[in-house]
């Protein structure tokens, strides 16, 4: 969950920049929505929404990954129960 984890922020880190319009739209709402932090608070804050979506994509994984063994594993069992 880790490998998944870091390769999920270092995708979501790309448009973690100024020239992305994601970001700047991002920022410009922050600066609506909280006028009375700084500009460094409000990078803060993106960079800690970052993390948690990066951490919320990769759990998303395992849990589907969990999903598709437990089907495999379901259907194992059926095939035992029909071959009896």
């Amino acid at each position: 969950m880790q490998e998944r984890n870091a390769l999920h922020y270092n995708r979501l880190a790309e448009r973690f920049s100024w020239n992305a319009w994601q970001f700047n739209d991002a920022l410009h709402l922050l600066r609506e929505q909280l006028p009375n932090l700084s500009d460094t608070q409000r990078l803060g804050v993106l960079a800690g929404e970052l993390a948690r979506q990066a951490t919320l994509i990769s759990c998303l994984d395992f849990f589907r990954l969990e999903v598709w063994i437990a089907l495999a594993l379901a259907g194992c069992l059926l095939a035992l129960r029909a071959s009896d």
